[in-house]
């Protein structure tokens, strides 16, 4: 599937922001009444204000890959949460020296909707 995603992100000498789509693979692997527990990846293409990293490029690409676990609400709405690996870098496109990458866990939470 396909998401959307908004970052805050706490640099040392200024706040940025960034939304981003990506491509995104999601495994359910094991079922218990309405939970699952599931593994996941995926990455794409974000878009900064100002650079992230500091000295890097306003566009980035990501990369994430992780797991956690979903709680159905309703027919077709689940709350999710877990942690993942997360990569910020923009790929060396303008040369290596300007491609400072950042690499994380990133925590979550959120809703899932099955269409």
């Amino acid at each position: 599937g396909f998401h959307l995603s908004g970052y805050g992100v706490d640099q040392a000498n200024d706040e940025a922001y960034g939304a981003g789509f990506e491509g995104w693979l999601r495994l359910h692997l094991l079922s218990f009444d309405r939970f699952t527990v599931f593994a996941d990846g995926g990455g794409g293409r974000t878009y900064f204000y100002p650079e992230t990293p500091e000295g890097g490029s306003k566009w980035n690409w990501t990369a994430k890959i992780g797991g956690g676990v979903s709680f159905q609400l309703d027919d077709g709405v689940y709350l999710m949460g877990g942690a993942r690996y997360f990569h910020v870098s923009n790929g060396n496109q303008w040369g290596r020296e300007n491609n400072p990458s950042y690499d994380a866990v990133q925590y979550y939470v959120g809703l899932m909707f099955n269409l």
